[in-house]
C-alpha cells in the first residue's frame, strides 16, 4: 500500500484522511438459532489467479442457502461481510444461514451467514432484506 500523492488529491479539493472508520463486525450465528446449511466443493473455476476463491462465490454460497422461495420474495438492501480466512481449490465449504421467523406484516429482516471449512470460520456476514410486495 502506498500513500496517494497530493497531485492526485488536490484537483478534487479532497481532505486527507489519516484513519478510516471501521465497520462493526457482523453478528455471529448463536448456538440456539435455527440454521439452514449446504455444502459445496471448491471447483477449479471458483478460484482466481491467486489460487483463492473469487469473492463472488462467497455470495453465491451464502445466498443459495436461503432457497428460491426466500430469494424470489426478498430484495437484498445491505450487506456487512468479514473475510477471516482464504478458501482454496478442492476444499469442502459449509455454508450456514439463519432466517428469523417474522410476522407476515414485517417488511424488513436480517439474515446471518457463516462459511466454514473443516469447522473453522472463514467468512461471516449479515444481510438486510426488504420483502417485495406481492402484486
Amino acid at each position: 500500500m502506498a500513500k496517494i500523492p497530493a497531485s492526485i488529491i488536490d484537483p478534487y479539493h479532497s481532505t486527507e484522511v489519516k484513519r478510516i472508520q471501521r465497520i462493526a463486525n457482523p453478528d455471529a450465528i448463536e448456538a440456539d438459532e435455527a440454521v439452514d446449511s449446504n455444502q459445496y466443493r471448491v471447483r477449479y473455476y471458483d478460484i482466481d489467479s491467486n489460487h483463492h476463491v473469487n469473492n463472488s462465490h462467497y455470495f453465491d454460497w451464502m445466498l443459495d442457502v436461503l432457497g428460491a422461495d426466500f430469494l424470489k420474495t426478498h430484495t437484498l438492501k445491505k450487506m456487512n461481510i468479514k473475510y477471516a480466512r482464504e478458501i482454496r481449490y478442492g476444499q469442502m465449504v459449509d455454508s450456514f444461514a439463519t432466517v428469523p421467523q417474522t410476522d407476515s406484516q414485517d417488511t424488513e429482516l436480517m439474515t446471518k451467514h457463516e462459511i466454514k471449512v473443516d469447522n473453522v470460520l472463514t467468512t461471516q456476514a449479515n444481510c438486510w432484506w426488504i420483502k417485495r410486495s406481492q402484486n
